[in-house]
């Protein structure tokens, strides 16, 4: 069955969107709901992250990281600068094209708002792809 997001899913989605300049908190709500949204998505989907080792590349604030976690996935955290990243899950401080992971060491990859950022995608993708079941 297709997912289809509520239009209260989609007001709030826009409302958060508008804010999320404001500050780092209302940037990590947005993500948060994002990562909700997502989710819900993979469950419409036949998908459930409950138990999979979920892996959130340029994690940034953690919103997704958080909202994955609390769908009981086990997630790890990579942004160049972990510190920043908070929630209920690994962190880990890393480069996109060097990932510190075994092969086929995740069942899940989320890389959301990061291949604009970097000077190499296709490294990334490349990383990505290795890391991956």
């Amino acid at each position: 069955m297709p997912h289809h997001a509520s239009l209260r899913d989609l007001a709030k989605l826009c409302r958060l969107s508008m804010r999320r300049a404001r500050s780092e908190c209302d940037y990590l709500r947005l993500q948060e709901h994002q990562g909700h949204l997502l989710v819900e998505y993979l469950r419409s989907r036949g998908v459930t992250v409950e138990g999979l080792r979920v892996m959130d590349l340029g994690a940034g604030e953690g919103g997704y990281s958080t909202a994955l976690a609390r769908a009981e996935a086990n997630v790890v955290a990579v942004d160049l600068h972990a510190e920043i990243v908070g929630g209920p899950h690994d962190r880990v401080s890393a480069d996109a094209v060097a990932l510190p992971f075994e092969h086929e060491g995740f069942d899940l990859v989320v890389c959301a708002s990061l291949l604009e950022h970097v000077s190499r995608p296709r490294e990334v993708l490349l990383e990505i792809a290795r890391v991956l079941r």
